[in-house]
């Protein structure tokens, strides 16, 4: 029995962190997409030979990072500076926390620390990329916690830190969302995460053909039904937006199945009187299939390692395909590139359906 309360205890604590970093992360996001937009007119003055075409989001995003980047170098310098003369005289500059003292802040109003740079020309400016860098910082720190956190789990000793392009931040999404005991098939964890294919044969979303009817208690406490989807979305974007391009990009033996799975789409001949698919549609479905294959061998390993039965996948149970449906995430393609970790982009993924 302690060893269950032990274990509730671990994926509370877990869960609370990594639903805290993201609400963290979102801020820190918001933030630096304040601080750019209150910077652009000033970088663009500086930088006459950087041009943006509108709506490019390519060239959006490396204007983006271009500006943070330059803050953050003289932001750097001009603490450095402060530090650096006030060091001269006291004892301490920095505090625990990584932020000037109050003593040392006060030198932030003299001109000579802002020589030279193109952008902070101001306390004020200075004060709002601090609050960004110091954000960053708490960001960093939590993942960070979160990584050791996940050694207490066997399902991530025992599996998930060795499935390449699955790092720690997912790995903490993934135990903290999935519970193992509930998902009595795999297809419990499919479905959760909303990448099964609904009775229409679209992929799972928020259509309306697809929603169901729940009921909830009201401000009032009174009970009503309404309309709602039937997946965690949360966990659909980051299992498809991020998990799914990590896979790809890492060189994952996972991307086998996307691979067969998009050839195979791109074989089949085009029904007669129907439009072939788009590129981007065979895509979609390739990743999403890519997950799915993923998810059983990571319900198989799970289930077993907390000793509940093991259910064989659909494919498996009803038609026959056997065991050459596993990833085999210890079993590496020749010439596979080893980069661990996650890709989470600084920008909202696209829809993930």
């Amino acid at each position: 029995m302690q060893e269950v309360n032990n274990r509730d205890l671990l994926k509370e604590i877990l869960s609370t962190s990594v639903r805290s970093v993201y609400q963290i992360q979102k801020l820190r996001i918001q933030m630096g997409n304040r601080i750019v937009a209150s910077f652009r007119s000033k970088y663009l003055e500086a930088n006459p030979a950087v041009e943006v075409q509108e709506g490019d989001e390519k060239e959006e995003t490396k204007l983006y990072e271009s500006i943070l980047g330059d803050l953050k170098e003289e932001y750097r310098r001009i603490t450095d500076a402060i530090v650096k003369d006030y060091t001269l005289k006291n004892k301490e500059a920095i505090t625990s926390e990584g932020d000037l003292t109050t003593r040392a802040k006060k030198l932030l109003d003299k001109d000579e620390y802002y020589a030279g740079t193109m952008l902070i020309t101001h306390r004020a400016e200075y004060a709002l990329v601090n609050s960004y860098i110091r954000t960053l910082h708490t960001e960093e720190l939590q993942f960070k916690d979160i990584g050791d956190q996940l050694m207490e789990f066997p399902i991530y000793r025992e599996f998930l830190k060795d499935v390449r392009g699955c790092g720690p931040a997912m790995a903490g999404v993934i135990i903290a969302y999935f519970d193992i005991h509930k998902a009595h098939y795999p297809s419990n964890m499919i479905a959760y995460c909303g990448i099964d294919v609904a009775t229409d044969g679209r992929g799972r979303g928020r259509y309306a053909e697809h929603l169901v009817e729940r009921e909830y208690i009201d401000k009032n406490g009174k009970p009503q039904v309404r309309q709602s989807i039937t997946f965690e979305p949360f966990l659909k974007t980051k299992m498809l937006g991020v998990l799914a391009s990590s896979f790809l990009r890492s060189g994952s033996p996972y991307r086998n199945a996307y691979d067969g799975y998009k050839h195979r789409i791109e074989s089949r001949p085009v029904p007669e009187g129907q439009e072939p698919l788009s590129k981007l549609h065979i895509h979609r479905m390739a990743i999403r299939y890519m997950i799915k294959i993923f998810l059983i061998d990571l319900y198989k390993k799970w289930r077993e390692l907390e000793g509940l039965p093991v259910a064989p996948s659909y494919e498996e149970a009803k038609l026959g395909m056997g065991k050459h449906h596993q990833g085999k995430v210890n079993q590496p393609r020749p010439g596979d590139v080893d980069l661990l970790g996650d890709f989470d982009p600084e920008f909202n993924p696209a829809d993930p359906r």
